[in-house]
């Protein structure tokens, strides 16, 4: 019951809680709230794909979600994987989205040629993040030793991450979580070589309606991403703004963060009715 939905997905190696600073507020300015955790994210083990969901079977899982939940279209809010899976839905099933609301990663990564942006992003963090987290879900698939180093692995990354934050925006997980890494590195690998992938993702483009990109301007991702800001700016409804932190800006400015989307949800909220007219 309430107004508009808001739809909520993280990335790695969060869960549905990274949005807590952000619901209650949200809530509380007359928007209906929906969030999820993604599969492999949660505590405990449910069912799945041994391999996870590829980037598209992740959409669409997505897209059926919330058609289920919704009745009409949603705002997406997605952070780092959840940005590229959220483009995609938002690409391939645009009667589900009215508007998104992106944190910190663009969607070209996924299925563009590897160009000086990418190659940045990859640089920027070290290969062996991505690429130790794809190894760290490949081991955890063999049971015993292999699960073992697997799960280790992922931990070494994430308490490389939670060691220069100043929050602990979730608690380590098992290398379940870090299927999205292998799916990005065989993307990657098809895309070098100019094939199409198997499971039919060419690219995630950019936004189709009203689009609020938030960054972190120190050390976050969205500085590797300044060409597709100026694709988008200046469209109807569009809108670029950098905050002094790093990659998880909604828990670390969350009352900033949280004035700039209503603000912005408010200012965007005509696009609506000129959607529900057409």
């Amino acid at each position: 019951e309430g107004g508009h939905p808001l739809f909520f997905v993280h990335g790695w190696p969060d869960d549905m809680y990274l949005w807590d600073k952000q619901v209650p507020a949200l809530t509380a300015a007359g928007y209906r709230c929906g969030r999820i955790t993604l599969p492999g994210f949660g505590p405990a083990p449910e069912p799945r794909p041994f391999w996870g969901n590829s980037f598209s079977a992740q959409a669409d899982l997505l897209a059926s979600t919330i058609h289920a939940q919704c009745t009409e279209p949603v705002t997406l809010v997605i952070h780092d994987w959840g940005s590229l899976y959220g483009f995609l839905v938002e690409n391939q099933y645009p009667h589900l989205v009215a508007r998104v609301v992106c944190f910190d990663v663009g969607p070209q990564m996924l299925g563009q040629p590897p160009g000086v942006e990418t190659l940045g992003v990859l640089a920027g963090l070290g290969l062996y993040y991505q690429w130790s987290l794809a190894a760290a879900f490949c081991l955890s698939r063999v049971p015993g030793p292999g699960r073992l180093v697997g799960d280790a692995l992922q931990r070494l990354n994430y308490w490389r991450f939670k060691k220069s934050l100043s929050y602990d925006p979730v608690q380590p997980k098992t290398a379940d979580c870090a299927y999205p890494y292998l799916y990005f590195q065989w993307h990657t690998l098809l895309t070098w070589l100019r094939l199409r992938s198997p499971d039919g993702v060419s690219t995630a483009k950019t936004p189709r309606g009203p689009c609020l990109f938030l960054y972190g301007s120190n050390g976050g991702l969205g500085g590797f991403f300044k060409s597709w800001f100026s694709k988008f700016r200046d469209e109807d409804g569009c809108e670029v703004k950098a905050f002094p932190c790093g990659h998880w800006l909604m828990l670390e400015q969350p009352e900033e963060v949280n004035q700039t989307m209503v603000s912005w949800l408010q200012r965007t909220a005509p696009f609506l009715k000129a959607q529900s007219r057409l």
